[in-house]
């Protein structure tokens, strides 16, 4: 596995300025047959100095990247962030949300393949463990 620390001032519309500080790790994990990558990050625990006009925020999550066929594979992404405020508007709610969706909308388009290549890559390797005998998982 692999670590970094990560410090990172973030403008939130609206919002005091936020500082995340955050420990990252990832290795390669083995999930059923298939090999894949597990990124986390967490806070850096303990208390820091809130600096100039930041205010501390938690950020932590996970993705999971999961190789299906060799260009095509699958990412699951939980994330969860803490602005440390007692009370969050609803409308400054819905602009994060909505924020965050853009951001995964826009990297599944980046990453976008045509269709009918991703389906034969993935009968190709099914075909092939088919004829190997492995176990196919769902």
């Amino acid at each position: 596995s692999r670590s970094l620390r990560l410090r990172m001032g973030a403008k939130i519309t609206t919002l005091d300025n936020r500082l995340f500080e955050n420990t990252f790790t990832w290795k390669e994990v083995k999930i059923g047959p298939r090999r894949g990558y597990a990124i986390g990050w967490t806070p850096l625990g303990g208390k820091y100095e809130e600096k100039e006009s930041y205010k501390s925020g938690e950020n932590r999550g996970v993705y999971i990247i999961t190789e299906l066929a060799p260009n095509v594979s699958r990412v699951t992404r939980i994330q969860n962030v803490d602005l440390k405020m007692k009370r969050l508007p609803a409308k400054a709610l819905e602009i994060l949300a909505r924020t965050k969706l853009a951001e995964a909308n826009t990297l599944q388009e980046r990453f976008r393949r045509n269709g009918k290549k991703v389906d034969k890559e993935c009968r190709d390797v099914l075909v092939e463990r088919m004829k190997q005998g492995v176990e196919l998982d769902g």
